[in-house]
C-alpha cells in the first residue's frame, strides 16, 4: 500500500476486502496506541490487543455498512481503543470492590 491513504480510499478497500488495509492501519496508528495503554499502566501487548479488536470492530463496521462515525479514522480508531481500556479497568475494579468488600 502507498505512504499515505485517504480515509475515504482506506474505507474503500476494506469494503472490497482488501485486508492489506488492517496491516496498513495497524503499523500507522500503533505507536500512538502504545503510547497511551502504557502511559495509563497498560503494557504493549495491551496495545496491540485492544488495537487489533479495534481494526476488527472497524472492519465488521465497514463491511455491513453500519460505520457511522463523524470524525477521521484516528480518532475513531483511539475511541473505540479507549472506551475498551475504560471498560477492562472499570471489570477489574469492580470485581477487586467485590473481593474486598463483600464478604461470602
Amino acid at each position: 500500500m502507498r505512504a499515505k491513504h485517504t480515509d475515504e480510499e482506506l474505507i474503500r478497500q476494506i469494503k472490497e476486502g482488501n485486508k492489506n488495509v488492517l496491516v496498513y492501519l495497524h503499523d500507522k496508528y500503533y505507536h500512538s496506541i502504545k503510547k497511551f495503554i502504557v502511559r495509563n499502566g497498560g503494557s504493549k501487548q495491551d496495545a496491540d490487543a485492544l488495537l487489533q479488536e479495534a481494526l476488527i470492530k472497524l472492519w465488521i463496521e465497514v463491511s455491513k455498512q453500519e460505520l457511522l462515525i463523524s470524525t477521521d479514522l484516528k480518532t475513531h480508531i483511539q475511541k473505540v481503543v479507549t472506551e475498551a481500556w475504560r471498560a477492562k479497568h472499570e471489570e477489574v475494579d469492580l470485581k477487586n470492590y467485590i473481593a474486598q468488600n463483600v464478604s461470602a
